[in-house]
């Protein structure tokens, strides 16, 4: 019931130039894509026997969900097969006013529409499909709320400006300032009140009044001497500031896929602003120690914030939050290939705006946001070594990271509709080792390789509004982790990489009772490879050629991915002497993933 493969292309362009002492870049990109299934329909397998008034129906799957529960599987419902079709713009232009002064502006545009539709497998007697009700399968009774295949589609159109000074100075004073703005200027979401084609009730949510806007201020020494001593210090000192704001409301309309909005839903705004300073030296007081120590001071707050529901609206009370961030690390040159170093940091994550005020309530998904989340307080410590030798550098890290109040969401998508909770976690310890290695020309010439593997042992130490998930592992976060890849570069204009990956166990759920982990719903341990051979014919033009997921591996991270992916890709460069910033560039690909 579900169509074997996926397919999607994607096609970009750019170009750039220098004229004098003006220079611009221009990219455009167009991509459409269909995705495999991301989400299934599910119910318990029942219990309770069917009754006479029940629609007897075929085609539902079962199966042993990801906490070992029998679950009959429905159809593909929520985010379930999504087409999507994006287009982006990007501009840069940059004036040199001396060799060591310039300035730019930055615009971008994007735009995007998606379709996410829903297939119910669920078949009547006359060969109908049935898409909610009470139904009776294999003697059994089962009770398909009517949002369980609502589908939804959206466009939404984004706006991103920036502006920017700078000094480019060898040694001594340096100074830059970068603002940024970010306008959500149409968004518009639309989801069916309940499953099946046609044009019935539904919803409409309009975002445009989201967006953010940014300032940074900053100004740097570098030492005009090398030698270490008292005075070689580089100083760092810098000014943030940021203000998000959330505006999103939703009606009923009597035509989900094109109609105008009639009665008041809901509603949910709010704004966070952070301002910040900081000041940071790096000091080489020995030839072979250097010591970089710093402090940020950060002031947040959140404000504005409300909740409408029908006719009532509720006021959120704000909040405010002042924090101290110092940092320190001390490194030493055992010889000129091999450094040492141990750091320690203390670093704060306030929640956003989307997890303070964003929430939603439409007939597929309800997301609870959380205004008295408390914002994360991270301590690290780091103990690092890496060692230049064979034309590369391997690095060891051993770490450890403590975390107040983490920030989680969870998403319950065993009910419909699914629900999303914001909560806090009294304490998350994360702790570990690291070892990479990157270099060029290993073994014999033209074979680079980039290999890494990390063991991590992440556990919640305390959570007063889940004790029972004390001592189990943290969310998402795989006991071992490595990657390998190799590229081999047969002369100036062919080259072969083949690159492997791996994932360790690792859970879905803050109880780890997904004791089921390669279904749905469950996080998989797996090894998947990939290849790719890229060619130049000529000295403006490449084609690439690329399988992933060689061995067409089968595994899931709450959805199932991707099987065997191939993609084919093509380039032209335009090459001219004036160009600096960038070579005009055509590319396009395609790949069809297999379910």
């Amino acid at each position: 019931m579900i169509a074997p493969s996926f397919n999607g292309t994607e096609t970009s362009a750019t170009i750039g130039d220098r004229i004098g002492k003006f220079s611009y870049f221009v990219g455009a990109n167009h991509f459409e894509n269909t995705s495999q299934p991301l989400q299934f329909a599910t119910l318990a397998k029942s219990t309770t026997p069917a009754k006479p008034g029940d629609t007897p129906v075929t085609g539902a799957y079962f199966y042993n969900n990801q906490t070992n529960a029998p679950t009959a599987v429905l159809g593909v419902n929520g985010e379930g097969i999504e087409r999507t079709i994006q287009d982006q713009l990007k501009l840069k232009m940059q004036y040199d006013f001396t060799p060591t002064v310039q300035a730019g502006f930055t615009l971008g545009y994007w735009h995007q529409t998606y379709n996410s539709e829903t297939s119910t497998f669920l078949r009547d007697a006359n060969g109908n499909p049935v898409y909610s009700g009470k139904v009776a399968i294999n003697g059994f009774e089962y009770n398909i709320p009517a949002a369980a295949f609502a589908p939804s589609l959206g466009t939404s159109e984004n706006w991103l400006y920036g502006a920017w000074l700078k000094t480019h100075n060898a040694t001594g004073w340096n100074g830059e300032a970068i603002a940024s703005y970010y306008d959500v200027s149409n968004s518009v979401a639309r989801t069916a009140n309940a499953g099946g084609p046609g044009n019935g009730p539904g919803v409409v949510t309009f975002g445009d009044g989201t967006g953010w806007k940014t300032l940074d201020l900053k100004t740097t020494y570098t030492p005009a001497a090398p030698q270490a001593g008292f005075w070689n210090h580089a100083l760092t000192f810098g000014y943030h500031y940021d203000n998000y704001f959330l505006d999103n409301e939703t009606f009923n309309t009597a035509a989900w896929r094109d109609g105008s909005a009639s009665s008041f839903a809901n509603a949910f705004k709010g704004r966070t602003q952070t301002q910040a300073a900081y000041a940071q030296d790096a000091w080489r007081f020995l030839p072979r120690w250097k010591f970089v120590y710093g402090v940020r001071y950060e002031d947040w707050r959140a404000y504005d914030g409300s909740q409408s529901l029908s006719a009532t609206t509720l006021p959120i009370a704000g909040a405010d939050q002042h924090h101290f961030s110092p940092k320190a690390s001390l490194s030493f040159d055992v010889t000129d290939d091999l450094t040492l170093r141990a750091s320690i940091a203390r670093a704060y994550r306030f929640p956003t705006v989307g997890e303070l005020f964003q929430g939603q309530i439409n007939g597929s998904s309800i997301i609870n946001n959380n205004p008295n989340l408390q914002p994360e307080d991270d301590l690290s410590k780091e103990l690092t070594a890496e060692w230049a030798h064979w034309n590369g550098l391997f690095r060891l890290s051993l770490f450890q990271d403590d975390v107040k109040n983490t920030i989680f969401s969870q998403t319950d998508t065993t009910v419909i509709p699914n629900i999303t909770n914001f909560q806090n976690i009294g304490k998350v310890r994360s702790r570990g080792v690291e070892t990479s290695y990157q270099g060029q020309d290993v073994f014999v010439r033209g074979l680079d390789l980039i290999a890494n593997a990390a063991y991590t042992q992440s556990k919640i130490l305390a959570n007063a509004q889940n004790p029972a998930t004390v001592g189990k592992y943290f969310y998402r976060i795989p006991l071992w982790r490595a990657n390998v890849a190799a590229t081999y570069h047969f002369d100036a204009r062919s080259a072969l990489t083949l690159a492997v990956r791996y994932s360790g166990r690792q859970y879905n759920t803050l109880a780890n009772t997904d004791s089921n982990p390669d279904v749905f719903g469950g996080t998989s341990t797996y090894t998947v490879a990939d290849a790719k051979f890229t060619f130049r014919p000529t000295k403006l033009s490449e084609i690439g050629v690329g399988v992933d997921n060689i061995f067409d591996s089968r595994y899931f991270v709450y959805h199932p991915y991707p099987g065997r992916t191939f993609y084919v890709e093509g380039r032209r460069f335009c090459r001219d002497k004036r160009i600096e910033m960038s070579e005009s560039e055509i590319s396009s690909s395609a790949y069809v993933a297999s379910e």
